[in-house]
């Protein structure tokens, strides 16, 4: 058992987001708790990981603002960090050490498959415009390219009816599947072929306003 600060009877614990690493080998999930004497509304989050058999459990990260992730690789975790605006990346081995990969707005991450290099994500609704991006990253280049844009009626901006992208991946890395209402305001799922894109390397350079 580790202690964590504040404790009290009457806080609410709940275990989620569990995701396994990419050979299996170990997988991480998130101890969110309430804490019941102050009434919070939000939950307080630490990430945690063990082995497939559920021992070798350690504290992965325990640092405020955790928020989307994505395994890399079996031994490294992409998170998005929601207090410092960027994704970083840290090495499952307790230390909590992080490596910033990208500063921007908070999005559902995913390597493509069989890939370091490239990352896809999107952002909530922003602007006047109210458009949400899907773009992808180079970590190498550090290029950043715009897919697409996907306009969010502002009647759905509840948390409890908002669509997000939620872009997914083939497995031979060359299609996206997101979920949009940008058509007649119906939530419908859509495919994108990115395979040019991957193989070109070339696309209009965005900056997306950058949180705070």
């Amino acid at each position: 058992q580790v202690p964590y600060s504040p404790a009290h009877p009457e806080d609410m614990h709940y275990f989620n987001h569990i995701l396994w690493n990419t050979d299996g080998s170990r997988f991480m999930f998130f101890h969110r708790w309430r804490p019941g004497v102050k009434r919070h509304r939000s939950f307080l989050t630490r990430a945690f990981t063990a082995d497939a058999d559920g021992k070798n459990v350690r504290i992965f990260s325990e640092k405020p603002g955790l928020s989307h992730f994505i395994w890399r690789d079996p031994e490294h975790i992409l998170f998005y960090r929601e207090d410092r605006g960027a994704y970083v990346l840290i090495k499952d081995d307790g230390r909590q050490n992080e490596e910033v990969v990208l500063e921007g707005r908070n999005g559902h991450c995913t390597y493509l498959p069989g890939s370091t290099e490239w990352i896809i994500t999107d952002t909530y609704p922003l602007g006047e415009e109210n458009m949400q991006y899907l773009y992808l990253y180079n970590v190498v280049s550090g290029r950043l390219i715009v897919l697409n844009r996907f306009f969010q009626p502002r009647s759905f901006s509840h948390k409890e009816w908002r669509v997000d992208l939620h872009p997914r991946v083939s497995r031979d890395g060359t299609k996206v599947i997101i979920d949009s209402l940008h058509k007649n305001e119906t939530r419908q799922m859509y495919m994108l072929d990115i395979s040019g894109v991957i193989e070109s390397d070339r696309g209009v350079i965005y900056r997306l306003e950058k949180k705070g």
